[in-house]
């Protein structure tokens, strides 16, 4: 799974932390440690190729007996992990001040790829769908 890992861009300063929360469902954190002020502009955007490394985690959980995936279901959240994304962003407090701040974090998510801006952590909740087994009471 190491050079899985490598491959997808989990790699240098980019670590993932993936947590169990029930069956075929995940918690993934994945975060950029690079510091502009330390490695000026060698800390730039990271991108992982996030669906495409479920997938392989998904192969080699299951190695032994083979289960072939319907569908991979993604979710963004909070950095605590107890809120969607969008909702939090909806709650959020939006201060009228005159500062106007030229750097803008992303929160798009394509389905495929993660972008990471320099020390930027993103939450994931990750549910694997699997193919129903049409063997059940057979």
């Amino acid at each position: 799974m190491g050079k899985a890992m490598k491959y997808a861009g989990i790699k240098d300063k980019v670590k993932m932390v993936s947590m169990p929360l029930s069956r075929n469902t995940i918690s993934v954190r994945l975060e950029n440690l690079a510091d502009n002020q330390d490695l000026g502009e060698t800390a730039k955007k990271q991108r992982v190729a996030f669906k495409w490394l479920l997938e392989q985690m998904w192969q080699s959980a299951n190695k032994e007996n083979p289960v072939e995936l319907s569908e991979i279901q993604i979710k963004e959240k909070s950095l605590t992990g107890n809120m969607d994304l969008k909702e939090m962003l909806d709650r959020k407090i939006k201060w009228n001040t005159k500062d106007v701040s030229t750097s803008r974090i992303s929160y798009e998510f394509d389905g495929e790829y993660v972008d990471l801006e320099a020390q930027r952590i993103r939450v994931f909740h990750v549910t694997f769908a699997p193919v129903s087994n049409t063997y059940f009471l057979q």
